[in-house]
């Protein structure tokens, strides 16, 4: 629902990037816009989802797609200064874009030690910068485990958490832990 953040945890390969670029091509298709913040290379992400049969680009060049690649040094902007100045960037950005999509939120919210910081930043990253926007994170559940204060704020701000995991098969399976 807008306006109440989706949390998609998981380790390293159980899909989170994949989710996101999914939600990300299903929105372009009904022909809303999206921004979408990642740890990773653009190039990256885009041939990742042609692989998988995801088209981006044209949303790129039409502008209903931005894709920004968050900096090394994220995480330590963030804690000296909170969520407000990048949420304000992108409200001037994109102001229309219906969809958020932080891939990882954790890259983030690595330098929030004090749970006061990190609960007011996380509560303000999952709550976007406009109104009725859609809102969705991937967590790095391995991050979570090392950082039970985040894994509390995340719970505690978001309206809906999916983990995802590989069984024993390698196959792909998602819980619902929050809706």
């Amino acid at each position: 629902a807008p306006g109440l953040g989706l949390v998609v945890a998981g380790d390293t390969g159980t899909g989170r990037t994949v989710l996101c670029l999914q939600i990300a091509a299903a929105a372009l298709d009904r022909g809303e816009r999206a921004v979408f913040l990642t740890s990773e290379p653009a190039e990256i992400l885009l041939r990742q989802a042609e692989s998988l049969g995801l088209e981006l680009l044209s949303g790129l060049s039409i502008g209903r797609l931005l894709l920004l690649e968050l900096l090394p040094d994220s995480a330590t902007v963030m804690r000296a200064h909170g969520a407000g100045p990048l949420l304000e960037a992108l409200g001037e950005e994109a102001p229309d874009a219906e969809w958020l999509i932080i891939d990882p939120l954790t890259a983030l919210t690595s330098d929030l030690l004090d749970e006061r910081p990190l609960r007011d930043t996380v509560g303000r990253l999952l709550s976007g910068y406009r109104e009725g926007q859609h809102i969705v994170a991937a967590a790095d559940t391995e991050m979570l485990r090392r950082h039970p204060a985040l894994e509390r704020a995340l719970s505690d701000a978001c309206g809906s958490l999916i983990h995802l995991r590989r069984d024993e098969d390698g196959l792909r399976q998602a819980t619902v832990l929050k809706s």
